[in-house]
């Protein structure tokens, strides 16, 4: 009988990491996407640096639906080979803190590495910097009667609060015009979030929060000043961020894209928890920031 021929099955290669990321044009990686720079220089270059808006973990980790707004931008620009996306955001992260230490110097090294490749700084942060213990409770103070919302606030507290975001985000446009001038920082308000007993749940294992809601109660606020009060808080914020848009220093360069009005307060379908958007909630808030990025940056994936 005749022989058989072996067939023979050729190996795919191992892609590297850095290989990859090229393929993807997403990293998580300082050195990576410098790396991704000097390979694929024609991409728009994206570094995103955020709180939980950016970072928020899908159901099971690594599995689930797209959960936050890096989720989105993520999948709406891998593998585009239109971007390169250096993701840096974490769980938990203050804007002050974010523009401070060992983050800040990251940053402004990254910038300046990459200056004449980075094109946008997406930055989500300040909402960590009002929410939670040891700061919202005291920005609250204990409810007497006929206290409106307004007088549930310690203002002079918030303001001071108001200030330190301000700086931090100034700390950003400085940074900005000193080692990337000619990329645009992009940043979101946030979103008017109704005070609930909801936490975070993450495989039965891993709970936080509420933030807003244990703190009201503490203080003796009827609940039917929570929602006024929270709303409060965040446009304050958002009109600070919008002011700071308009200075010397935003240089024409600062995108304040407002979603406030996107999502409905307190609502089963737009919210996870009480202070995280739901998968379909989070994909509402994108669209909405991506047409705004697309409009200044038409090389985006449509």
């Amino acid at each position: 009988m005749p022989r058989q021929r072996r067939t023979s099955h050729k190996r795919s290669p191992v892609l590297s990491r850095q290989q990859r990321a090229l393929r993807t044009g997403l990293t998580a990686s300082v050195r990576d996407y410098e790396y991704l720079c000097r390979h694929a220089p024609h991409r728009l270059g994206i570094i995103a640096e955020g709180d939980s808006w950016f970072s928020y973990p899908r159901s099971y980790l690594l599995v689930g639906a797209d959960i936050n707004l890096l989720h989105h931008l993520r999948s709406a620009v891998g593998g585009s080979d239109a971007v390169n996306l250096l993701c840096l955001s974490r769980n938990g992260d203050e804007a002050a803190e974010m523009l401070a230490g060992r983050q800040k110097y990251r940053l402004a090294k990254v910038l300046e590495r990459t200056k004449a490749h980075t094109d946008i700084i997406f930055f989500s942060g300040g909402g960590n910097d009002l929410v939670g213990r040891y700061d919202m409770d005291r920005l609250l103070r204990h409810y007497q009667a006929g206290f409106t919302a307004t007088d549930c606030i310690e203002e002079v507290a918030l303001e001071r609060k108001l200030q330190r975001i301000e700086l931090a985000f100034s700390e950003l446009l400085e940074l900005r015009n000193a080692y990337a001038p000619s990329a645009y920082v992009v940043t979101h308000t946030y979103d008017i979030v109704k005070p609930s007993p909801a936490g975070a749940e993450l495989l039965k294992f891993y709970k936080a929060g509420p933030w807003i809601y244990p703190f009201l109660v503490e203080k003796g606020i009827p609940e039917h000043l929570h929602l006024a009060i929270s709303r409060r808080m965040l446009e304050l914020l958002a009109h600070r961020l919008n002011t700071l848009a308009q200075s010397e220093l935003a240089n024409d360069k600062f995108l304040v894209i407002d979603t406030q009005g996107t999502l409905r307060p307190g609502h089963g379908s737009d919210w996870l928890n009480e202070i995280h958007p739901s998968s379909s909630g989070s994909k509402r808030l994108f669209k909405t920031i991506y047409q705004q990025m697309r409009r200044r940056f038409p090389q985006l994936p449509s």
